[in-house]
């Protein structure tokens, strides 16, 4: 979530959204420009941030209280790697964000990537560093998808893999969809429709395959005893067999429940050339077995 609210406000709106885990830290920089970490816990009292760094001059703890609708505790973490912990979530404010995507970050790219891949909330966010939070995870190899509904998001909308401007505002020119009811019941009707599509297009390529090798090996049990197929039909196979075949995979639809287990990405795979090998064998093991006598 990606908001340019006060940080314990997004706190707040992602716990009612159920984006945080039971324990999450807040990344944040110091006055001398460290990066910070604050430990917070689902407590049943109220907002306590407790600062545990003591003064060199007084040797006084310094503790800010704050009143919220959402109850937690949260002190100063000790440990310096929080990404590396399960069971966690993580908020960066702006300050934190460029500290970890900003062109003078010092910070490595395996660090950086896991921290925003693990980031739940940004919080305190104008629209160029939405921008700049989108380009990083593009760019660690992520597909990125906004949804988002103001102006200032336009750019964000436009640099993700999947925009989806949440009503007909400014943000619907640069989304890619704009979905009729103001709800996220749309990402998941997104996401269905794109599994179909992506699936869909998988087995249209190896059914012309192995269409093209059932033929192949037909022409060759053909020539064995001197005899080929007639033009009348080879266009009687290819298109009142093959076409209308074809044509109907193509009208499968999505499944009722987005299912857990992700398609492939890509065609080149172990899993598509099993399964193309594997067609091809039995099919010809069927085709040459009844043309020997």
């Amino acid at each position: 979530m990606m908001t340019n609210d006060n940080r314990y406000t997004a706190i707040s709106v992602a716990k009612e959204c159920r984006l945080l885990q039971d324990r999450f830290y807040l990344g944040d920089l110091n006055e001398s420009q460290e990066l910070q970490w604050t430990f917070m816990e689902k407590r049943n009292s109220t907002l306590v941030q407790t600062n545990e760094e003591t003064k060199s001059s007084r040797g006084q703890q310094d503790s800010l209280t704050e009143n919220a609708d959402e109850d937690f505790t949260s002190v100063r973490a000790e440990s310096k790697s929080p990404w590396k912990e399960r069971n966690c979530s993580l908020i960066l404010t702006a300050r934190a964000l460029d500290f970890f995507t900003g062109r003078a970050s010092n910070v490595d790219e395996s660090t950086a990537a896991a921290v925003l891949r693990k980031t739940a909330v940004v919080a305190e966010v104008s629209g160029r560093r939405k921008l700049q939070f989108v380009e990083a995870l593009k760019r660690y190899g992520d597909f990125v998808g906004v949804y988002a509904n103001s102006a200032s998001e336009c750019l964000a909308l436009q640099e993700a893999g999947t925009g989806v401007a949440l009503a007909e505002t400014e943000a619907s020119i640069a989304a890619l969809f704009t979905p009729k009811a103001q709800d996220l019941n749309c990402i998941l009707h997104i996401l269905k429709e794109g599994r179909a599509a992506l699936v869909n297009s998988y087995q249209c390529f190896k059914y012309v395959a192995l269409f093209s090798m059932i033929q192949f090996i037909s022409v060759n049990i053909l020539y064995r005893v001197k005899v080929d197929l007639a033009d009348v039909q080879y266009t009687y196979s290819d298109f009142l067999l093959a076409m209308l075949l074809f044509l109907t995979i193509n009208l499968n639809g999505p499944a009722s429940k987005l299912s857990k287990k992700r398609p492939p990405t890509s065609f080149i795979c172990l899993r598509h050339i099993i399964s193309i090998i594997g067609h091809v064998l039995i099919q010809a093991f069927f085709q040459v077995l009844p043309s020997n006598p």
